[in-house]
This record gives C-alpha cells, sequence and structure tokens, in this order.
C-alpha cells in the first residue's frame, strides 16, 4: 500500500526568536509536505520551505543557502498540529493552525 504525500501551501507569521529584538514577520509565504508516519499514529514527517525574510533583523538563522526544515507534525486535532524541526540548520517549533475563513 502506497501512503500519498500531502502538501501545505500559504502565508504564516512569525513572531518569536531567539533574539532579544525580535521583528515579527506577517504574511510570510511558506510551503512544506509531509507524508503520514504509519507506525505512530498522529504523525507525520516532511519539510517547510520559508523564504528568507526581507525585513531587516528578521530571523537571522534562515540562511538564504537553506530556507527547508527537516520536520515532524504532531497532530492535535483536525485543524491544529505541533511542529518540531528534526534537523540541525536552526532550532525550530511551533504550531500550525488552519484557519476557515468565511
Amino acid at each position: 500500500m502506497e501512503i500519498p504525500e500531502a502538501h501545505l501551501l500559504g502565508l504564516a507569521d512569525y513572531d518569536g526568536s531567539d533574539s532579544s529584538t525580535a521583528v515579527a514577520v506577517l504574511g510570510a509565504s511558506v510551503t512544506g509536505s509531509f507524508i503520514e508516519d504509519t507506525l505512530n499514529q498522529g504523525r507525520a514527517t516532511g519539510s517547510i520551505t520559508i523564504p528568507t525574510p526581507s525585513t531587516p533583523g528578521a530571523y537571522p538563522f534562515i540562511s538564504p543557502a537553506a530556507p527547508s526544515f527537516n520536520v515532524a507534525y504532531y497532530r492535535i486535532n483536525s485543524s491544529q498540529a505541533f511542529v518540531s524541526q528534526t534537523d540541525t540548520s536552526a532550532s525550530a517549533s511551533g504550531f500550525v493552525i488552519q484557519q476557515l475563513l468565511p
């Protein structure tokens, strides 16, 4: 049985960093893909790609050379997931929330 890959595309707001002078990045484009972990229900692995922010000082850890992060997704419910970075290019975690706008 083949497990289908899923994709995400949209806009994201980033509101925190390790910097003491963090600059919020609002409405940044984000893309990603993931595949279900059949051995661990509610978990998926994949990647997220974030373009380097154009806002000066915003997220200096997002390297222009490597804007993609390997991640693990942990489903909370049908519209929310916790995401944790699984590679060593940076240290990032957070929540993905699907917004259903009218």
